[in-house]
């Protein structure tokens, strides 16, 4: 299906990226940490059928502008609806950190309905840090397979986490070269990588915050899968007793990583939810 790339101007001047799929109601979809909006093309293109998708690159990453030394969720929400306003788009569906974003600007301007899987929302510090050191180290020295690796395991990403990390460190260098991805590869993993700390202390700053979200007028569809970590399940349950117009849709079966994996069956969900 045919599209476009373009770039809007934040509040601040910051250029962010875009890429529009589709036809219909307008649908802005939101990446989350160590990701780019092409990540989620398999979703967008499975959605364009019935919607105009819009994805966006999160500041440091592909067709946006660097993240500033003074980034904070308010840059978030602020390219946020700045897209909202661009677009017209009257729903959003954010992917972990990007659900962390679609919250949060929820609160602050109106938006017909959001859909968010696993927004790592911090109770009482129940976001796993211990491996920021590690991982850190790791990118200083350009380690970038074993630094994803200590990501998936630090966050408990998937099954595949509980490996040893060199066995899963030699896997993912593997799907690499199985992919033939070399360069660019390394140039996207070098991007990305170095945004997760980032987007972890934005959360931790929101730490038990969660009690404002009872502001959010939208229509709310709150999505996890049972494989996922109970820092990322139990938090649905808190917010869908806080948000006056929320429900939630846990997936059978399904990791952290299913708008990504299962994004067939995740676009079904959200077509029946925004009609």
């Amino acid at each position: 299906m045919d599209s476009t790339v373009k770039q809007i101007t934040s509040k601040d001047g910051t250029a962010i990226g875009y890429k529009k799929t589709g036809s219909g109601e307008g649908v802005i979809l939101i990446h989350g940490a160590g990701r780019i909006a092409a990540d989620y093309e398999k979703l967008a293109q499975a959605l364009a059928d019935q919607y105009t998708v819009y994805t966006y690159d999160r500041r440091g990453r592909g067709n946006s502008d660097a993240i500033s030394t003074d980034h904070c969720i308010d840059k978030e929400c602020e390219d946020l609806t700045v897209l909202l306003e661009e677009t017209g788009a009257e729903h959003v569906f954010g992917h972990s950190m990007g659900g962390l974003v679609a919250l949060e600007t929820a609160c602050r301007t109106s938006i017909g309905s959001i859909a968010v899987y696993e927004p790592p929302v911090s109770v009482n510090n129940s976001i796993p840090e211990d491996f920021i050191p590690a991982f850190n180290a790791a990118l200083e020295r350009k380690q970038y397979e074993k630094a994803m690796v200590l990501m998936m395991k630090g966050l408990q990403m998937h099954e595949a986490a509980k490996m040893p990390t060199p066995l899963l460190i030699a896997i993912v260098k593997l799907m690499r070269v199985a992919k033939k991805k070399g360069k660019e590869w390394v140039s996207a993993m070098a991007e990305t990588m170095p945004t997760v700390p980032t987007d972890l202390a934005i959360a931790k700053q929101l730490d038990n915050s969660y009690g404002k979200y009872k502001r959010i007028r939208s229509l709310t569809l709150l999505m996890g899968g049972t494989k996922s970590p109970a820092y990322l399940l139990r938090p649905l349950e808190l917010l869908c007793g806080i948000i006056p117009y929320a429900s939630t849709k846990v997936f059978e079966g399904f990791y952290h990583v299913a708008p990504e994996e299962n994004a067939i069956e995740i676009a079904s969900t959200l077509k029946q939810f925004f009609k």
